[in-house]
């Protein structure tokens, strides 16, 4: 893991700030210009913490990447704001819509135990072959697609694009890996346990019969499966997977999958 923590992918959707105190006290109780805020990106997760002006404007500069806001003007807004004048939250709400609008979906959220260290913008122009793959894909199989980051982990971790498609109460998942595809197939056991139901495994993204034959093989494993009667509760608690590859992740859920 980098010194920037682990790398989370955010729905800009689904972020809400709890709370959101552009000023906070030092040690001698004096109040300073030290943005405290929370916010929550997920229900299954605790609150994350943002702290200090350099994570409030890290936030702000990935939502607007191409055309950074004018810090002055803004900072006067948060720090010395008039009578009538915005609250920290509603500038945050606002300049959050106001991405989401205009087409972004994503943003990538760096954390060391739910303290936020950095956030950067996913950059969508590396969706090209996704859009390509997702086309094909929705002439197999008539279900919705959603394209989105996905954290890899493998010597590095790193972010890439996917697509994501639920089938008959499974996830088929294709991760854009660089010159090859990486599928992952899993599905939600009793006991709240994720299980695989594919080995880890990649195709060629130049073989394009090679991609849409395992394309079809998934989609025909996922149909074929009856998620009601997959009962997880003997395998214990989900497992944890800090520090560990994609492929480690996907071969230790295959072999749980196995068990059931």
């Amino acid at each position: 893991m980098s010194q920037l923590g682990e790398p989370l992918v955010v729905n800009l959707s689904d972020i809400d700030f709890v709370t959101t105190k552009p000023y906070t006290r030092n040690a001698r109780g004096e109040l300073v210009q030290i943005p405290y805020i929370e916010i929550k990106v997920n229900k299954k997760l605790p609150k994350f913490m943002m702290i200090g002006k350099g994570l409030m404007w890290s936030y702000l500069d990935a939502l607007f990447e191409d055309d950074p806001l004018p810090r002055g003007p803004v900072n006067e807004d948060i720090f010395a704001p008039k009578v009538d004048g915005p609250s920290l939250y509603s500038l945050l709400n606002s300049f959050t819509q106001e991405v989401k609008d205009e087409g972004t979906d994503y943003i990538v959220m760096y954390h060391n135990d739910f303290v936020v260290t950095y956030f950067e913008s996913f950059n969508a122009s590396v969706l090209s072959d996704i859009n390509v793959l997702a086309e094909g894909l929705a002439q197999l199989c008539p279900k919705p697609v959603e394209k989105r980051p996905f954290v890899y982990k493998s010597s590095k971790v790193t972010i890439r694009p996917s697509l994501m498609m639920p089938i008959n109460g499974c996830l088929l998942e294709v991760i854009d890996i660089g010159q090859r595809w990486y599928y992952r197939l899993t599905a939600q056991a009793g006991n709240n346990v994720l299980i695989s139901l594919i080995q880890p495994t990649t195709t060629k993204k130049n073989d394009k019969g090679e991609t849409f034959a395992k394309l079809q093989s998934l989609i025909g494993i996922a149909s074929r499966v009856n998620v009601l009667h997959i009962d997880g509760h003997h395998l214990g608690t989900p497992m944890t997977n800090k520090g560990m590859r994609t492929n480690e992740i996907d071969a230790i859920l295959y072999r749980r999958g196995l068990t059931i």
